[in-house]
């Protein structure tokens, strides 16, 4: 279910039409979708990084997967790695916006939404299966 919600949010916003309405002279900084954006960043980080510490916490066999991070990592670890990132990502993503390539700049950005939603609905379909111990 959560991995379908995932793919249809990833085809929605690379099928999203990026104009439509005649462009005012004055350049407009960032626009409310790139903050949208990144509010479903900041959620999908979110429901990544909790799911992923119940993961661990529940299943002292399993592991993170990302290699950037110990096998068993602190929730701090995980959230500030996530922030540079993310950070990161975003900052590049302000800067194609102002070059003009708004539509690489949105496919960037939804990059670690999709990244992040597969990690969570990955550990969610874990903890579901499994009955507690």
């Amino acid at each position: 279910m959560l991995y379908r919600l995932s793919l249809s949010l990833l085809l929605c916003w690379f099928c999203y039409p990026m104009g439509g309405r005649a462009e005012s002279k004055e350049p407009q900084a960032v626009r409310k979708d790139y903050w949208v954006l990144v509010s479903l960043q900041a959620a999908a980080l979110i429901g990544d990084v909790e799911s992923t510490k119940k993961c661990i916490d529940k299943f002292p066999e399993g592991r993170e997967l990302n290699p950037f991070l110990p096998r068993h990592p602190s929730r701090t670890r995980m959230y500030a790695q996530a922030a540079v990132v993310i950070t990161l990502i975003d900052y590049a993503a302000y800067r194609l916006e102002r070059a003009g390539h708004r539509r690489w700049a949105r496919v960037l950005q939804t990059l670690p939404i999709g990244m992040n939603l597969y990690g969570f609905q990955n550990n969610a379909r874990l903890l579901r299966q499994n009955p507690v111990r």
